[in-house]
């Protein structure tokens, strides 16, 4: 199988992800039987839900997550949501980072506590206050969930 459009056409799937995104990873070959010949790897998969228009939309990643654990046998885990937010399209053709032209969107509440959740998971502690531009106030964290950010 290949893939037909852009920039990687013509890659080979079944060689491409293995050999090269995800070389970095510690492969072995499969000891059960009849599975010797399948090479497997543990990686911390996780993803995250952009433009999130409903409540409905949330369930993409439940999901993801139900259909690879059953087809795949990965796990992925949820990181979050962006919210569907029209002030990206405004940030956009203002050509000005949305996360500096309003940070106090709803997209950038989002993309707040999920780049806390990712400070956390580290082992890191989120910074004490917020600063994103000159002219935004700073926000003292008060949740270690993030939910503070959320309007």
């Amino acid at each position: 199988m290949l893939f037909k459009k852009g920039a990687l056409t013509n890659i080979n799937t079944r060689h491409y992800f293995r050999d090269n995104v995800f070389t970095a990873l510690n492969w072995s070959f499969d000891t059960r039987q009849n599975r010797t010949h399948i090479e497997r790897t543990i990686a911390d998969i996780k993803i995250v839900i952009n433009m999130v228009k409903k409540d409905t939309d949330h369930e993409i990643s439940k999901v993801l997550q139900m259909v690879s654990e059953k087809y795949l046998d990965i796990h992925i885990t949820d990181f979050g949501s962006v919210e569907y937010d029209a002030e990206i399209e405004k940030s956009i053709n203002r050509m000005v980072p949305f996360l500096m032209d309003n940070s106090q969107c709803k997209a950038a509440m989002s993309t707040y506590q999920i780049a806390y959740g990712m400070i956390r998971e580290n082992g890191s502690t989120p910074p004490v206050t917020r600063h994103v531009h000159s002219d935004i106030p700073t926000t003292p964290l008060s949740a270690a969930d993030g939910s503070h950010l959320i309007p």
